[in-house]
């Protein structure tokens, strides 16, 4: 099984995981093939090198934030 597999497995299914969530259960959503919508995207999915999508929901430790305030100081967003 593919990394971003077993990753998400775990997230959803392990640390997030509620009874009435359709990512964390058996459940089935009637837009669920809506995300093939951004598949030609994911041929640069090698390129990615840092931290993985789910560690940004609820990993505080890897989320830059020193780097996110420079660069939004720096263009004038705050």
């Amino acid at each position: 099984m593919p990394f971003f597999v077993k990753d998400y497995s775990e997230y959803y299914k392990g640390r997030c995981y509620h009874e009435r969530s359709l990512n964390s259960n058996e459940g089935w959503n009637n837009i669920g093939c809506m995300s093939f919508m951004n598949q030609p995207i994911l041929k640069y999915s090698n390129e990615i090198r840092s931290a993985v999508r789910t560690d940004l929901y609820d990993n505080l430790d890897v989320i830059p934030f020193d780097k996110i305030q420079d660069f939004l100081a720096k263009n004038g967003v705050c």
